[in-house]
């Protein structure tokens, strides 16, 4: 993200969940903000190397993501209702990204021993997810990164673990 200097101050006092990107992404909106396409930007967005720091980091997001939900109702509403159209899109994307559907679906499936529903989502997605290999340059890369996908489903539900039961975060600097 890149906000103009003087947006950022105006904004960064409220900050105080522990999704401070997509709070400032809300604020932004609520007060007007207009979202545009910045072309020349150059974004540096390192990630844990490790899985169990990547599932803390998670951990914290679905957390954050909980108390923007709670503490910023009216200007969610606000936002889309007399937002632009970017805005809301974006904030539909932030706050419900269309895989958490159907994750949600897969695991309501399974939670109420629904098996063949889950399987036949699952085989869904594999046919999705093979029917790109034809187009693809580096299959064998692909193909690896598919067989390690379970490991992701793992990391997830470790997250959803830790977000529900810890109760204390380090927050860094600001």
């Amino acid at each position: 993200m890149v906000f103009q200097a003087k947006l950022l101050a105006d904004l960064a006092p409220r900050l105080h969940t522990l999704a401070e990107d997509l709070e400032l992404n809300i604020l932004a909106a609520a007060c007007g903000a207009r979202v545009a396409y910045a072309p020349d930007a150059v974004v540096f967005d390192p990630k844990p190397k490790e899985p169990k720091s990547a599932s803390r980091q998670r951990a914290r997001w679905l957390r954050g993501q909980l108390q923007v939900l709670r503490d910023y109702r009216r200007e969610l509403f606000h936002s889309f209702v007399s937002g632009d159209p970017g805005t809301s899109h974006l904030l539909l994307m932030l706050i419900l990204r269309p895989k958490t559907f159907f994750i949600a679906m897969r695991l309501s499936a399974l939670a109420l021993g629904l098996w063949q529903f889950a399987l036949t989502g699952l085989a869904m997605d594999v046919t999705y997810y093979l029917a790109l290999l034809p187009l693809l340059e580096s299959r064998s890369q692909y193909l690896t990164d598919l067989i390690g996908a379970p490991r992701y489903a793992v990391m997830w539900l470790w997250s959803l673990n830790t977000a529900a039961t810890r109760g204390d975060w380090s927050r860094s600097g600001r």
